[in-house]
């Protein structure tokens, strides 16, 4: 256990292979162990992608031994026993369970998985000298998710006008509506004003309950955790949410350390 004083270990989903995934920062890089067979860890656990500190939830271990299990994010759903929680101390003996269909892992099966990391190292295997991996195409997978993440925040902001001006609109035709008898306006004018005033209403409402904006963001991201990664076929991993210049500049893979070729 004191092998893994001062650690944190991030816990989550693996992209692509859906078994559950631990990563440990190390001085000599980032640790990573898998736990279960492929597909065994449901959608409902959040994707674990050490390069961007992002997981599940994490177990962070001081000093003296003491755990304590945090979320990731709000969003995220966590137990212990039977008890949501957002951040709380537990025991080796200690059982959580990830998610909305509540994945159950043993934090001592955790912490075996985790010792295992430094008391054993295990390297992917590196390439030779004339192995190196081309990663043009991801250029092109870079660039189509910056175009429809565009799409889709020019979507959102024409969303978010007509939300910002449907309440107004509606306001001001009832307005009309109601004092257009006083202002020497037909009797029918009252019915009008007020109608296309309570249409303004609806239709606001309606933009508001079917924006998928935060969904598509969160599918386009998805898609670029599928498709975004290291062309080693012994590797695989998402490569992080760094623009292509950015990679290209790196030259290799944060996991496997595989060389990046651009030509």
């Amino acid at each position: 256990m004191k092998i893994l004083h001062n650690k944190t270990i991030l816990i989550g989903r693996e992209p692509g292979n859906n078994r559950l995934m631990l990563a440990i920062k190390a001085a000599d890089g980032i640790k990573v162990a898998t736990i279960g067979g492929a597909g065994s860890v449901p959608n409902s656990v959040s994707r674990c992608i050490p390069v961007n500190n992002m997981a599940h939830c994490k177990l962070d271990i001081d000093a003296t031994g003491n755990i304590r299990l945090t979320n990731m994010k709000e969003e995220n759903v966590t137990y212990v026993g039977n008890n949501e929680v957002m951040s709380k101390n537990v025991r080796e003996n200690s059982t959580i369970s990830l998610g909305r269909d509540k994945f159950p892992i043993g934090i001592s099966e955790i912490l075996k998985a985790s010792k295992a990391m430094f008391e054993k190292v295990v390297t992917p295997p590196e390439p030779s000298q004339s192995e190196v991996y081309s990663i043009t195409h991801l250029e092109k997978v870079w660039n189509e998710y910056q175009s429809r993440l565009k799409q889709i925040e020019k979507e959102q902001k024409r969303t978010n006008i007509i939300k910002s001006l449907y309440l107004p609109f509606s306001m001001i035709g009832s307005f009309v509506g109601i004092i257009a008898p006083s202002i020497g306006l037909p009797k029918e004018s009252t019915f009008i004003f007020i109608g296309l005033g309570a249409c303004a209403m609806f239709y606001g409402f309606y933009k508001t309950i079917t924006d998928k904006s935060s969904t598509k963001k969160e599918e386009i991201k998805d898609w670029l955790i599928d498709n975004y990664t290291c062309p080693n076929p012994g590797c695989k991993h998402f490569v992080g949410f760094q623009p292509f210049r950015i990679l290209k500049q790196n030259k290799n893979c944060p996991y496997c350390k595989g060389k990046f070729k651009t030509e």
